[in-house]
């Protein structure tokens, strides 16, 4: 990704539960947030450390809420 979907998915890699595992198949959790965020991985339920109420419903509407620099939002499952 460039600089700027790096930046995009910062906000999301914070609430991600951070403990890098890998159990989701990217590297650690920064890795999963940008696949989010570009749309590479469709359900924030990869994230296999990830509680729904404490990682994945704030995910959702974050990026169902929050424009990217195109205007357009994000559409994410569990």
């Amino acid at each position: 990704l460039a600089l700027l979907g790096i930046h995009e998915s910062y906000p999301v890699a914070k609430m991600l539960p951070g403990v890098n595992c890998g159990a989701c198949g990217k590297a650690g959790c920064h890795d999963l947030a940008e696949a989010l965020v570009s749309g590479e991985v469709k359900k924030v339920s990869a994230c296999r450390a990830g509680k729904k109420d404490k990682n994945f419903d704030p995910i959702i509407a974050y990026l169902k809420n929050t424009p990217g620099p195109d205007g357009k939002t994000i559409d994410v499952g569990m």
